[in-house]
């Protein structure tokens, strides 16, 4: 399946902040290379990169687990959901709040996924698990301090608790190879918060995702309907990848396109963020029509 993706084609620099948000979709379409350098940040953020000052930010991995929320008594999902854990492991967390990545390992998003749904906690699957901190209310100071705070406080209260690796870097080059150390070791990317941010819960406006996207292509095989409630507009498009596998791509698409959907049998590229233990693309979005239905020969 990896021979499907694609040399790894942008970086997506991501933030709530409104000024920086516009600016994604522009930065994703460029499809920067997966390294970037202080003369591309000016180049596609403009005067933007201006208030991207690296030394007040630090800089951590991003862990592709399950984000939870432990309350001193019970660990919860983003959504509120209890995360059952068992009682021997669960005894183990300190009585304050933390905000963490479940995570099982490279790879193991669904693993984590599914550990994090299930009604009866799994005690072998646990055994293999981390939660890995990354931020907490205890200590009401910066997020340095609060990094300080957790160090000290968190990192030897359990074994199965982690305290995310925070660092500062100075330019762009040093969050190049940081960057690439983690793809390389099978990571998904950089997380930059802002070294003075007060703790909040689900906090994105001190933050900045630095993560890759790759590309391929699939073919048309079916339009599934009814977009807005409206049998006219397209929903999705069913895809099918050179391996066989089908899937749904429901987003990228603008009204027209939702109106006049590329066609059965054409060829269209989208981006995608890594692959399910199903061979599906994640976070599917799509791109262009690289080959409409009529330009296809039969051989």
């Amino acid at each position: 399946m990896r021979q499907l993706m694609t040399v790894a084609k942008a970086v997506v620099l991501w933030t709530s902040l409104s000024i920086l948000a516009s600016l994604t979709s522009s930065i994703a379409a460029k499809q920067l290379a997966a390294q970037f350098d202080a003369a591309q940040v000016r180049e596609f953020t403009g005067t933007v990169a201006d208030s991207i000052v690296l030394s007040e930010y630090l800089v951590s991995e991003k862990y592709d687990g399950v984000r939870a929320h432990w309350d001193g008594q019970y660990l919860r999902t983003r959504a509120g959901h209890i995360i059952h854990v068992p009682i021997d492991i669960s005894n183990t967390f300190p009585a304050t709040a933390f905000e963490a990545e479940l995570w099982l390992g490279y790879g193991k998003f669904e693993v984590a996924s599914a550990l994090a749904r299930r009604e009866v906690s799994d005690v072998a699957l646990w055994q293999q698990a981390k939660l890995l901190v990354f931020d907490s209310p205890a200590d009401g100071t910066t997020f340095t301090g609060r990094v300080k705070w957790m160090e000290k406080q968190l990192s030897m209260q359990s074994a199965y608790i982690q305290v995310v690796k925070q660092q500062q870097l100075h330019n762009w080059q040093q969050v190049t190879d940081k960057f690439n150390q983690v793809l390389n070791a099978g990571g998904e990317g950089l997380m930059l918060h802002h070294s003075r941010a007060t703790y909040r819960v689900n906090n994105k406006a001190d933050l900045i995702k630095v993560k890759p996207f790759y590309d391929t292509e699939a073919r048309v095989v079916g339009h599934n309907m009814g977009y807005g409630g409206d049998p006219l507009l397209l929903k999705s498009l069913q895809l099918a990848l050179p391996s066989g596998v089908q899937f749904r791509l429901a987003t990228g698409f603008s009204i027209k396109q939702r109106t006049k959907p590329p066609a059965i049998g054409a060829r269209v590229t989208f981006k995608f963020y890594g692959w399910t233990n199903g061979g599906v693309p994640r976070h599917a979005s799509f791109l262009r029509v690289r080959e409409p239905a009529n330009s296809i020969h039969s051989h």
